[in-house]
């Protein structure tokens, strides 16, 4: 199994589009699996050429880059084995190229599945927000609506009692001057 920190593998290892992929099929499918198609080359040195192209295709973003070195250090292990051109030697070498890509496979599929139960783990404390949310609003509509009211009639009186003041204060104002009456400085008692 690939010896990788969890908490990497789920920041570093795999995106959110991952969670979405059928690795088992990507990997496994008997026609057109990526081991499938391994097995199906001619040379050890073939095998090994596949399976970097396969590791270079799925570690891809910079932060794969100490896992990629990792998994194609373990390929490379088998280049001798390669070498040496003997069937017993090429299929071991497929057999190690194999269970390296199905370790990939395994780890894909719990970080997947780690991800999609993240996803519904935040799904369902977004709900449970959202439920407080509304049981708190509905909650204070009750108590809230007479208390809004008073808040509402508190600034209107504030706002009535300021505008009053201002009026007294252009009436006296229009008392103390002999000049014509400004338009602002004309109050009807009726406003105050």
């Amino acid at each position: 199994m690939l010896a990788i920190d969890q908490q990497e593998t789920s920041d570093n290892f795999m995106n959110k589009e991952d969670a979405n992929t059928d690795w088992k099929a990507l990997f496994e499918d008997e026609k057109t699996g990526l081991i499938t198609l391994v097995t199906m080359a001619k040379s050890a040195k073939s095998v090994i050429k596949c399976v970097h192209t396969i590791i270079d295709m799925l570690f891809q973003r910079e932060s794969d880059v100490k896992f990629k070195k990792a998994l194609k250090g373990r390929v490379n292990i088998m280049g001798p084995d390669a070498e040496a051109g003997t069937i017993e030697r090429s299929n071991k070498v497929k057999t190690e190229s194999i269970a390296i890509l199905r370790d990939i496979m395994e780890n894909r599929i719990e970080n997947a599945l780690a991800e999609i139960k993240s996803q519904e783990s935040k799904s369902k404390k977004i709900e449970r927000r959202q439920d407080d949310s509304h049981k708190a609003s509905d909650e204070s509509e009750g108590q809230g609506s007479s208390t809004t009211q008073q808040i509402e009639n508190m600034i209107i009186n504030v706002f009535c009692d300021r505008i009053k003041e201002r009026a007294d204060a252009l009436s006296a104002q229009k008392e103390d001057t002999d000049g014509p009456e400004l338009p602002f400085m004309c109050i009807s008692s009726d406003l105050i």
